[in-house]
């Protein structure tokens, strides 16, 4: 990892720049509101300018070629943009972490689409983009309790703070990078392993949402998350199997 990069992410521990420590159930406001952050325009516009060319499916099977999208993807930000980008493990809360010279760090999910509707859930994205924790006090796994638990006791209205999805049109090899607070288009899912997806397709014909706090919340938890749970209750599960 480079120096800036490592200074940064040690800077991140000791507070997110303009955030208060401890839950504020989203009622404060902590820095503007904007589209997208500086950076993340830039590396919208770069990846923009090359045009990628994304990989057909694998025999039918579209994961395989998403990976290798995604590498191609890693390599050109880690040349252009070396400073400020530093790859991601597997099954980490994004696949590249993204930090600007204030000190913002965006954790960016990256994915390739036709059009259609993909998963997009994650729960430490979901953590990070609500509430005040830094990336080092959100568990790389846990369940739905907690991670209810983590948003409702530290809930914080911070707009530089965000989930950020980086989506290349696998059709046109245009760029769109949103973060989880301005979806508009999430499409509920009844199966508990994919809770939440983006219907790519009607959000790439439509402006970001600016919403605060609480409105984010309830987008994201309650219509989101929470209906997903319930419907896969009532839908999917015997009456007679009901706790």
């Amino acid at each position: 990892m480079n120096g800036m990069l490592q200074n940064t992410l040690n800077q991140s521990r000791r507070g997110v720049p303009g955030c208060p420590r401890g839950g504020n159930r989203g009622q404060r406001l902590c820095g503007s509101r904007q589209n997208l952050p500086p950076l993340l325009k830039q590396i919208q516009e770069y990846l923009q300018t090359r045009n990628i060319q994304c990989h057909e499916n694998v025999e039918g099977e579209g994961r395989a070629a998403s990976l290798m999208d995604e590498g191609t993807i890693k390599r050109l930000l880690l040349e252009r943009f070396p400073e400020n980008t530093l790859d991601q493990p597997a099954r980490a809360l994004g696949d590249i972490l993204i930090t600007d010279t204030d000190g913002h760090i965006y954790p960016v999910n990256i994915k390739t689409s036709l059009g259609g509707i993909d998963n997009a859930f994650s729960k430490g994205g979901f953590v990070f983009a609500l509430t005040h924790l830094n990336l080092d006090q959100i568990p790389s796994s846990m369940n739905l309790i907690r991670m209810k638990q983590l948003i409702d006791e530290n809930r914080c209205d911070n707009p530089m703070k965000d989930y950020w999805y980086l989506c290349v049109d696998k059709n046109t090899s245009a760029v769109m990078i949103r973060g989880a607070k301005q979806i508009n288009h999430w499409v509920v899912n009844i199966n508990p392993a994919n809770i939440l997806q983006i219907n790519w397709r009607l959000e790439k014909n439509c402006e970001p949402i600016l919403q605060s706090g609480d409105d984010a919340y309830h987008s994201l938890i309650e219509n989101g998350v929470k209906k997903s749970i319930m419907r896969y209750q009532f839908e999917s599960i015997p009456t007679a199997w009901r706790i």
